[in-house]
């Protein structure tokens, strides 16, 4: 099952929203992250097996060490 983690920047109310759909979700202030900088919330998420939802995918893209396409994409 997919587990997302909601970035401050995504409404917290989304979290409802998709656990209609059948999606587990948290946001980063309801598990205790709000004001934290992007590498902890990073950090949260791949010890709890999250993927971050963001709308600022360039600075964890950053925290990734991988390539990344123009698109914001990595391969």
């Amino acid at each position: 099952m997919i587990r997302l983690l909601l970035d401050e920047n995504i409404s917290p109310a989304l979290v409802r929203l998709l656990a209609d759909f059948g999606v587990y979700s948290q946001s980063v202030p309801h598990v205790g992250l709000a004001g934290r900088t992007d590498h902890v919330v990073w950090q949260y998420a791949l010890d709890h097996d999250f993927a971050v939802v963001t709308a600022n995918a360039r600075d964890f893209i950053e925290l990734l060490d991988a390539p990344v396409h123009p698109d914001n994409r990595v391969p």
